[in-house]
């Protein structure tokens, strides 16, 4: 069989081919999605191929969306789910998204601008407070003269 991989695609050393650093990975977002409209899917026992036809997708195309990350796997637009998801869950869905331990937050830090260190933050607050009291005594000088 013609192997009609681009050569620079080719690993010669397997014979096989490598992964295509053009194709954007999956998000693990997506990822988790697809898996529970696959598993309602399959307590469904519906093939994919009325799954297409209840959704209106084109014959196919919920087995490629379903394995994005196979060769001829595709990752779909949000409009493109919501129609099979309309199919498979025909009285509607809510989707929950619930937060992990929490373990990983507690380690994080508030942003800071690394560029601006103790001394330079406190001299920003100083001409901030300057610049407050300058405000306040022109707003004091305008509202005395009636402008």
């Amino acid at each position: 069989m013609l192997d009609r991989t681009p050569p620079e695609m080719q690993d010669e050393a397997s014979g096989g081919t490598i992964a295509d650093p053009r194709r954007a990975s999956v998000s693990d977002t997506y990822r988790a999605l697809v898996a529970q409209i696959h598993a309602r899917i399959r307590r469904l026992g519906l093939p994919m191929w009325q799954c297409d036809d209840l959704s209106g997708l084109q014959d196919g195309y919920t087995a490629k969306l379903l394995h994005p990350d196979t060769p001829s796997g595709r990752q779909s637009r949000w409009e493109t789910l919501d129609l099979l998801m309309a199919a498979i869950f025909p009285d509607g869905y809510t989707i929950i998204i619930k937060p992990n331990d929490g373990s990983r937050a507690q380690k994080l830090k508030p942003p800071s601008n690394p560029t601006v260190g103790a001394r330079d933050r406190a001299i920003l607050q100083k001409y901030g407070r300057l610049g407050g009291l300058k405000a306040a005594a022109n707003r004091r000088a305008r509202q005395a003269t009636g402008d």
